[in-house]
């Protein structure tokens, strides 16, 4: 697989900006990727002061859902500058999609009936690189680390130029396919109010690209 099969984001980013004019999926989306340009610039307009916290006490409605990464240098909210109350974000080491994580997108898919769930992988992905490299050493991982393995195993790339980007590449399309496959996911897909998609943090620029699954 492409270490970077990215779709041309940067067009979609020209399409109409009222949101009545496209379905609410993409525009939860284009709200995303206007909003990782803003970061890109440096030019957030959120900036997370107890003001704004105060302001959603009381109530929740987020747009969308990302789906990412522990590690500390992907804070998905000032990535995608989103203020209190507009995303939720569940995540885990690799974005490993365990049970917590599946009763998370359930509880946005059917309580909050968000349009849109993103699996968000990013460059330099410590659990991508323990497991690869222990795939590549013919090791295994130890204690809980081995549930690791055992998730993002099927997509260990040990060729290229950069084993390390293809198999963060291959893990993301492999989680929005289980995603898909989830029933209530399934479900609300079928009735067309939901769109799952996969994109890649870059870590070194600050980007979010799309990615072509």
């Amino acid at each position: 697989m492409p270490a970077q099969p990215h779709l041309d984001d940067d067009e979609f980013l020209n399409v109409p900006t009222d949101p009545s004019a496209i379905d609410p999926a993409s525009n939860a989306l284009l709200i995303l990727l206007q909003g990782n340009r803003r970061f890109l610039t440096g030019r957030p307009i959120h900036h997370h002061d107890v003001v704004a916290a105060r302001r959603w006490a009381t109530a929740q409605h987020p747009f969308g859902m990302v789906i990412s990464c522990v590690d500390s240098r992907v804070p998905v909210e000032a990535v995608f500058d989103q203020d209190f109350g507009s995303l939720l974000v569940a995540r885990s080491a690799g974005h490993v999609l365990d049970q917590a994580l599946r009763a998370s997108v359930e509880f946005g898919v059917v309580d909050l009936k968000v349009p849109l769930l993103m699996v968000l992988g990013h460059d330099r992905c410590g659990a991508i690189t323990a497991v690869v490299d222990a795939v590549r050493q013919g090791r295994r991982l130890e204690g809980a680390k081995a549930y690791l393995a055992e998730v993002i195993g099927p997509s260990v790339s040990v060729d290229g130029d950069d084993p390390y980007a293809a198999t963060m590449v291959a893990h993301v399309a492999a989680t929005v396919r289980a995603l898909r496959e989830l029933p209530t996911v399934r479900q609300a897909q079928e009735r067309g109010g939901l769109r799952v998609v996969g994109a890649r943090y870059e870590i070194t620029t600050g980007r979010v690209r799309l990615l072509s699954l």
